[in-house]
């Protein structure tokens, strides 16, 4: 009896080792496939400052309108998964009395995607209202911000910060930064396939698909460089603004909706981790400025938009005609 008992104590021990060292030799990749993103919101709402005469004390509002050209951004975000033959990324379905699985079908998906993966909505037009106030000559503090209604739903933006300027005989330049807040709205889906190979070889995977949806507020920061003619002789003024604006695309805490069993070994993957995308976008704003006299300026000009961090990006640029209105208060 005792010696049964012996070879039963050594046979368990000996099958928990061979477990541990099952798990300690398993590897484990994963790779993360963006399928689809869709966001909206304002993605460029700085005003242009023009310098000329600038007084101490001085108080100046500033209206604007912004007419966009297109109500859509669309490009390649991060990697999607090879597709099947009809651009539709192929898996099977496989029920069980408790569980749903989800596999990769077989041969199917053998073609790059060709398609667009992140699409932005961007308002037709927007309305803006700032504000600064020149503490000395040289230092302005500003704030201002933009309203815009896209395919029916409401969106803001802001900005605060400071405007350190520079008068020239005929030219003056200023450089503005801050802080920038915007209201976003993104849906996300992403695809986790999970690779597993033992120290016997055996190879298996599984998939999950997440998703997530979000309205936020999403802050970040602004930098421009403003340069302007001047003369006194002339109400006309030229103007090119450049400026840079980095912006969280998402800030994506993943949910699962559709669960997939791993494999029949027991091992489960949670989560993933979250995940953030940028937008950093950097425009060339070119215009004039006219003086219409006590103190009043009417401003107009055309901005011009690059992303990068996207791929593939449609239009290439963003164009955006404006109209201000700087007024004294």
């Amino acid at each position: 009896m005792m010696h049964a008992r012996r070879r039963v104590d050594i046979l368990v021990r000996f099958a928990g080792f061979t477990s541990l060292l099952w798990m300690a030799g398993c590897v484990v990749s994963r790779e993360v496939y963006v399928q689809d993103v869709k966001t909206a919101g304002i993605l460029d709402d700085l005003p242009v400052y023009v310098t000329d005469s600038v007084r101490s004390g001085e108080i100046r509002i500033t209206p604007r309108v912004h007419i966009g050209t297109t109500t859509t951004y669309t490009g390649v975000l991060g990697s999607h998964t090879k597709v099947n033959a009809a651009g539709v990324f192929q898996v099977d379905t496989l029920r069980a009395a408790s569980s749903t699985t989800y596999r990769e079908t077989a041969g199917a998906n053998q073609n790059p995607f060709q398609g667009n993966n992140f699409t932005w909505s961007l308002p037709p037009f927007s309305l803006g209202l700032d504000a600064q106030i020149a503490a000395t000559r040289n230092l302005a503090l500003t704030a201002g911000g933009t309203y815009a209604v896209i395919n029916g739903s409401a969106f803001l933006a802001a900005h605060a910060g400071i405007g350190v300027c520079a008068e020239g005989r005929g030219l003056s330049v200023r450089f503005d930064g801050g802080i920038a807040w915007r209201t976003i709205d993104y849906t996300m889906e992403e695809v986790v396939v999970m690779k597993y190979q033992d120290i016997f070889n055996d190879q298996s995977s599984s998939m999950r698909f997440y998703a997530d949806r979000d309205n936020r507020m999403e802050t970040g920061w602004y930098a421009a460089l403003t340069l302007n003619t001047r003369s006194e002789g002339s109400p006309v003024m030229g103007f090119l603004m450049l400026s840079l604006i980095p912006c969280d695309i998402i800030d994506y805490s993943p949910k699962p909706y559709m669960v997939g069993i791993l494999d029949s070994r027991g091992l489960s993957e949670t989560n993933t981790s979250p995940l953030s995308d940028h937008l950093t976008m950097f425009s060339v704003t070119p215009g004039v400025a006219v003086n219409i006299g006590g103190g009043r300026r009417v401003l107009a000009g055309v901005r011009i938009a690059s992303g990068s961090d996207i791929q593939q990006p449609a239009p290439g640029v963003l164009i955006t005609p404006f109209l201000e209105f700087d007024l004294p208060f």
